[in-house]
């Protein structure tokens, strides 16, 4: 008798396999990737992952007013 491989016949697997990154994010002390279908922010053609990274890469400085 043959053996029976499962996933010899039916259908392929939909499910995607690893996650490919479309980019990195630009400010310098982050760099995390960026993959599609996340939410990114471009700031003149760079790509940076969150408004806190935008803000920081843009030189915005957080002060307190008294």
């Amino acid at each position: 008798m043959t053996a029976f491989v499962r996933l010899e016949f039916g259908l392929h697997d939909s499910q995607p396999g690893e996650p490919q990154p479309v980019g990195e994010c630009a400010y310098d002390r982050c760099r995390s990737l960026i993959y599609r279908g996340e939410p990114n922010w471009d700031y003149y053609g760079e790509w940076l992952c969150s408004t806190v990274c935008l803000a920081k890469h843009a030189g915005a400085e957080k002060r307190y007013v008294e």
